[in-house]
């Protein structure tokens, strides 16, 4: 549940920094009332927040990334890096596709921070700086492992996914066991 509440404030959050900047104080309120009306009765999300699954920390943790890289291009400082590598390190620790998350985040990068010709370079440098923070974030949920190599954790579990996709497993439809299963 708590992970629920966090996942509100931060949409809470990054509505009233956009309509703020988009528009004026005075849209904040009605906007964040229709907002969090939407986000509060949402079915997907009352059913998920109260399950204890990774789905909604997922959820909380890319949608706090993503809108952590937005507040850094908007002013962009050393705080807001690291905030954004670290949210970044904890998707990818939430669930494993968080992976997702990488490449979405280097085109946002340039279109929420090119600024011009001379400046093309820094998007994706800051974009390279969050990956690395974020790799160390994650190293850090992994209690930072060393044996037999840094990660040696994840990789395994990325392994063991990789292996159960190209293998496959048995399913079961309408009575009927089969390895491949069915086209209807």
């Amino acid at each position: 549940i708590w992970t629920g509440v966090l996942l509100g404030a931060t949409v809470a959050l990054w509505t009233a920094a956009v309509v703020r900047r988009e528009h004026s104080r005075a849209a904040v309120a009605p906007a964040l009332g229709v907002v969090m009306a939407l986000f509060a009765s949402s079915p997907n999300l009352l059913a998920a927040a109260a399950l204890a699954t990774t789905d909604l920390v997922a959820t909380a943790t890319y949608f706090a990334a993503v809108g952590c890289w937005w507040f850094y291009w908007q002013r962009p400082g050393r705080w807001r890096l690291l905030a954004a590598g670290a949210l970044l390190g904890l998707a990818l620790a939430a669930k494993l596709t968080g992976v997702l998350i990488v490449p979405l985040l280097l085109p946002l990068a340039y279109v929420y921070g090119y600024r011009g010709r001379r400046d093309w370079p820094r998007p994706g440098l800051m974009w390279l700086a969050a990956l690395a923070i974020g790799g160390l974030t994650l190293w850090a949920v992994y209690a930072f492992q060393l044996r037999p190599f840094p990660l040696a954790a994840y990789r395994e579990s990325w392994t063991n996914v990789l292996n159960h996709v190209s293998t496959g497993h048995q399913a079961f439809f309408l009575g009927e066991i089969s390895d491949g299963g069915w086209w209807l």
